[in-house]
């Protein structure tokens, strides 16, 4: 499993690992199961980076955070929601289209409006955060994130026939898939504890909303799908956390 996860980190992050340069098609299922533990170790270190926020003001820490963020997962979910825009925008309701223009790598004006959308929500929600003084609430938004990524891969199938997610797809053990998002909202419960109620209901809303969308868009999900889904879920879990903070503080 430890190689799954090292597997998962090179995958997701910029995070230095030992080579994987022999995975096998299980680790690469496997790898799909430590997607929210990638979250949680992303967290931790926005989370260090946040704490040290008396150095500077809570809107240039949330500016370095963000950055941070990005530089760190090397901005393949930004990628990811970008070729998704375009080939929502572009793909005009038709599936072969959608899918074609989402493996275009040039960026159109509807890409560059959402990641930039994207970005200014983050940065808000995460300065919000940091005036509350609840850093380790950024750990979350990383983690659920990815758990989105996981259950999406449980629920849709694959829409292309060939690539390295179809192959983790065709591997990923859904009775372990499923134990790791039992398991994850345990530790939210135990955190938050009733709490934990306002931050899954939006989270849950979001995922059946993709669910929906992309069952009847591509007929399924791709590797820019989660990108987008991962990036979408993130933006969504800070604006709750910076509203649960403000409500209820935790």
């Amino acid at each position: 499993m430890l190689n799954a996860l090292y597997l998962a980190l090179s995958l997701l992050t910029r995070i230095p690992t030992p080579p994987q340069t022999d995975a096998t098609a299980q680790e690469l299922g496997r790898s799909v199961l430590c997607y929210p533990l990638v979250g949680a170790i992303l967290g931790a270190i926005l989370c260090a980076l946040a704490q040290q926020g008396p150095i500077f003001s809570d809107s240039l820490t949330a500016a370095l955070v963000l950055a941070a963020w990005v530089f760190l997962t090397g901005g393949l979910h930004l990628d990811g929601l970008a070729d998704s825009a375009d080939a929502w925008v572009g793909g005009l309701g038709d599936r072969v289209r959608t899918l074609e223009i989402m493996k275009d790598p040039h960026c159109g004006p509807s890409a560059v409006s959402v990641v930039v959308v994207l970005l200014l929500l983050k940065y808000s929600a995460i300065e919000t955060i940091l005036s509350q003084q609840n850093e380790l609430l950024l750990i979350w938004p990383a983690v659920f994130g990815r758990l989105g990524i996981v259950v999406l891969f449980l629920v849709l199938p694959y829409a292309r026939p060939h690539g390295m997610g179809k192959i983790q797809h065709a591997h990923l053990s859904r009775r372990w898939g499923w134990g790791v998002v039992f398991l994850t909202f345990i530790a939210l419960i135990f955190c938050f504890g009733v709490s934990a109620f306002f931050f899954g209901v939006p989270w849950v809303v979001a995922i059946f909303l993709f669910y929906r969308t992309m069952l009847d868009r591509t007929g399924g999900i791709t590797g820019d799908l989660s990108g987008a889904v991962c990036e979408i879920l993130e933006a969504v879990a800070l604006i709750v956390l910076a509203w649960m903070g403000h409500e209820y503080p935790i």
